[in-house]
């Protein structure tokens, strides 16, 4: 078990800061507004989870970016943790 967390460590470990912070955040979003859902089945997930634009706006976050993406502002607002 302990060799399995070690490679999942280094892993993870070789990735950017950033990136690391991104893929965080693009977990705390949808948790966030799917909070109080109770049947898995009645959710509409936003095609813009999928988006690069939204991933490359967690990466580098909302000073960094030409243009402002409501979802990552809040994050970053809210969670300043994952900027």
């Amino acid at each position: 078990m302990q060799k399995l967390r070690d490679v999942i460590r280094n892993c993870v470990d070789s990735y950017p800061g950033s990136v690391r912070n991104a893929s965080l955040g693009l977990m705390h979003i949808p948790r966030e507004r799917y909070r109080d859902v109770t049947d898995i089945r009645t959710v509409e997930v936003s095609e813009e989870f999928f988006d690069k634009t939204l991933i490359r706006h967690l990466i580098l976050g909302t000073g960094e970016t030409s243009t402002k993406n409501e979802l990552v502002h809040a994050l970053h607002e809210n969670f300043a943790e994952y900027g």
